[in-house]
């Protein structure tokens, strides 16, 4: 599905500028980027934007930025929301960056995790613990994922998945440490993994020693 976001190109700035614009649902924004010459000001709708990031969650999506110009003509650009500034209490949106994108150059991006399968662990009443909720990772624009899927299907108590486990799954570079823990499938409370080599029936000592 192609996301398609109208803003107008932006000539006023300044504090009281920019809560004018908000007191009419416009929040101001800059383009910038390798696809851009200098950032770029824009205007765009607050219930647009607001929608997007709602749609939107965790994922990373490309979005159409359809920038209407002041001299009546307007330019489209491939952007990603990069950053959004939010009000510390009342919660409303403040500024708005969008990177624009070049169709051939690499951009790094962090993308949601979203775990698959059932941990034969849990099955045994292990509790899965999810450490990473997104991965940074680097590749071309038309082959940003919306998640990265993590199939725990396999993890038994006592086992985690590191980065590292899962970077030559996929094409794009992932740049995440790679020591770091994905997921893991800890003991139940009050309980400890068996030894490394141990299976569950041989922890502990054997009645009657």
């Amino acid at each position: 599905m192609a996301w398609e976001l109208v803003a107008e190109e932006r000539r006023v700035s300044g504090k009281g500028a920019a809560r004018k614009l908000r007191r009419m649902d416009k929040i101001p924004g800059v383009v910038y980027g390798p696809a851009v010459d200098k950032p770029l000001p824009v205007i765009v709708p607050g219930n647009k934007l607001k929608k997007l990031i709602y749609e939107f969650g965790e994922e990373t999506k490309v979005v159409d930025l359809v920038i209407k110009q002041v001299d009546g003509g307007e330019r489209r650009e491939q952007v990603i929301i990069k950053d959004i500034q939010v009000h510390p209490y009342r919660r409303m949106l403040l500024h708005a960056d969008f990177y624009a994108l070049a169709a051939d150059q690499d951009v790094d991006v962090d993308v949601p995790v979203e775990i698959v399968g059932e941990a034969k662990g849990v099955k045994k009443g292990g509790v899965l613990n999810v450490v990473l909720h997104s991965l940074l990772i680097r590749c071309l624009p038309k082959d940003i994922p919306e998640k990265i899927e993590v199939d725990v299907s396999e993890l038994d108590i006592g086992d985690v998945i590191h980065v590292e486990d899962i970077k030559d799954r996929f094409s794009f570079k992932i740049l995440s440490a790679m020591d770091a823990p994905i997921v893991a499938v800890t003991p139940p409370e009050g309980e400890e993994a068996p030894a490394e080599g141990e299976s569950e029936e041989e922890g502990g000592e054997a009645s009657g020693e």
